[in-house]
């Protein structure tokens, strides 16, 4: 090898061990630099790094709440009160005669155009916005008038089309105050031609605070998993839509049915229900938020509530959502049972006296000692029956609102569910129609028995039993 090459050779080797040993150290620098950034990051903790899941992140779903209507009343009707939602017909051209009311009626134009005919004070709601009402008001889609107690009113529709409203009464239930009266005396049946109804839901409130409150109207759409909200006032609930089937958990529950309107006594704990689109679900007290996480259909119903400003007495109903598979078997509130006559009556049914000599025997039979002579409207609750003795049905009952328990067997001719006796087909249409007569708007309800009002449908044959 020339003396050149050998030279340059020597050179490089020590340079090339020079360069090893440097890139040796800088390697063992970054591992230890590493090694540092790595005892200053801690251990991933599950805790605060939770798995992924197909549910993180999904908001459960909610009802939608629509507002129609939002009245403040300065003064509720003193209780015992019974409360009706309607839906109200009125033909082109079609009018009911001017009568009165002894409580508020809230009228809320669902199509077509009302004119309001008022003598006295009426309120129009516009937008939110309250103004007097002219002695003559148009009243369109969408709005609001209010009557208050005794204001003669009148229904027309001047349109060429079907006039419909959703219409709100409350009146006090009392036998010395008629639930409608008109100024110009009985109307004919044919001053009502053209007006029709049908009843959305029927309820009593027989304890609420005295002073202002405030009645609102809502629907409410909820759907599959979604829960029906609680609401803190009376409350009534009208199906439209979907599966309403439910158990009463606890507190008060009355249910009504669109075929046979009528006031109706509370519900018995675990009585099950489904409700028809009309047929309506009355909580006196107020009612509980209820589950609906297990349904897989949406359920649309009408809510009107009336929240007093105190608090209100009795504690929220509870209610348990039912599947429609759960629901085949359905036990009406007032007291029968689904497909069997209305004189089967429920244990836990509240029903009343209809005669003024009801005898109430140690045993099921006519020939038993008497306990006592019940008199007219007096109240019961079924604890026991029924039994079938000398041609007549008896029921075990349990005399309401005594000191001590008293007890004994009535006959079934002598009992009537609350509402269940006939009503005339004149009354006003606020008021609760007969099962099969035409719906016009001028039907008896309020006068449907209530406890301690009358309710007398006939009287019955012999001495009481």
């Amino acid at each position: 090898m020339p003396a050149a090459t050998a030279t340059l050779s020597r050179a490089i080797r020590p340079l090339s061990i020079v360069a090893v040993l440097t890139l040796l150290g800088m390697i063992a620098g970054m591992l230890a630099s590493s090694a540092s950034a790595q005892d200053a990051t801690p251990t991933a903790s599950p805790q605060a790094t939770p798995a992924a899941s197909p549910q993180a992140g999904t908001v459960a779903p909610s009802a939608d709440i629509t507002r129609l209507i939002e009245f403040p009343l300065e003064e509720f009707p003193e209780a015992p009160v019974s409360v009706r939602l309607l839906r109200i017909t009125l033909a082109p051209g079609a009018s009911s005669p001017l009568h009165t009311h002894p409580g508020p009626e809230f009228d809320y134009v669902e199509s077509g155009t009302l004119t309001a005919i008022a003598e006295g004070e009426a309120i129009v709601v516009r937008d939110g916005e309250e103004t007097t009402a002219a002695a003559e008001e148009a009243i369109d889609a969408g709005e609001l008038v209010v009557f208050p107690p005794g204001t003669a009113m009148s229904l027309v529709n001047n349109g060429d089309t079907d006039l419909v409203l959703l219409s709100a009464v409350f009146h006090p239930v009392s036998e010395d105050v008629p639930s409608t009266t008109y100024p110009a005396g009985e109307p004919a049946a044919e001053a009502f031609a053209g007006v029709s109804f049908t009843v959305l839901g029927d309820g009593i409130v027989q304890d609420f605070p005295d002073g202002p409150a405030t009645v609102t109207l809502d629907r409410i759409v909820a759907p599959a998993g979604a829960d029906l909200p609680a609401t803190e006032g009376a409350a009534l609930y009208s199906a439209v839509d979907g599966n309403f089937s439910f158990a009463v958990d606890g507190g008060d529950v009355q249910v009504s049915r669109t075929a046979s309107p009528g006031l109706r006594p509370n519900a018995a704990p675990e009585q099950e229900f489904t409700l028809d689109p009309g047929d309506a679900a009355f909580f006196p007290s107020g009612v509980s938020t209820t589950s609906r996480t297990e349904e897989d259909g949406t359920v649309e119903i009408l809510r009107l509530a009336v929240t007093p400003d105190q608090s209100i007495a009795g504690d929220a109903a509870d209610i348990s959502y039912l599947g429609s598979a759960e629901a085949e078997v359905d036990a009406p509130s007032d007291g029968t049972t689904a497909d069997t006559d209305p004189a089967q009556i429920d244990v836990g049914a509240r029903v009343v006296t209809n005669d003024d000599s009801v005898n109430l025997r140690e045993e099921p039979t006519t020939s038993a000692d008497g306990i006592d002579q019940l008199g007219e409207g007096v109240e019961l609750e079924v604890i026991g029956g029924p039994e079938e003795a000398d041609d007549l049905t008896w029921y075990q009952v349990e005399v309401v609102g005594t000191e001590g328990p008293i007890t004994g067997w009535v006959a079934a001719d002598f009992i009537s569910l609350p509402g269940a006796e006939e009503a005339t087909p004149e009354a006003a249409a606020e008021d609760a129609p007969v099962q099969g007569a035409q719906n016009t708007p001028e039907t008896a309800t309020d006068d449907a028995p209530v406890q301690g009002a009358q309710n007398t449908p006939e009287a019955p044959g012999d001495d009481g039993a």
